[in-house]
C-alpha cells in the first residue's frame, strides 16, 4: 500500500488504545495529539511511502 501522513496518522489513530483516548476527549491529550500529527507531517515532507502489512488471523475448527 502506498500512503502519506495523513494515512499514517490514520493508521496509528486506529489501534485500539489511541482510538478510546480519541474517543474519550480527554483534554490532556490534545496538545499531545496534535504535535505527534505536526511531527508525522515534518517527517513525510509530503513524500509517499511503501508500506506492507502483516496480519495476524486466528482460525478456529468448530467441531459439528
Amino acid at each position: 500500500e502506498t500512503f502519506d501522513a495523513a494515512r499514517f496518522i490514520d493508521l496509528a489513530f486506529s489501534q485500539s488504545t489511541l482510538n478510546r483516548v480519541i474517543k474519550a476527549n480527554i483534554p490532556e491529550a490534545v496538545i499531545p495529539i496534535q504535535n505527534f500529527k505536526d511531527e508525522v507531517h515534518a517527517a513525510f515532507q509530503k513524500r509517499t511511502e511503501k508500506i506492507q502489512f502483516c496480519i495476524k488471523m486466528t482460525i478456529a475448527v468448530k467441531k459439528t
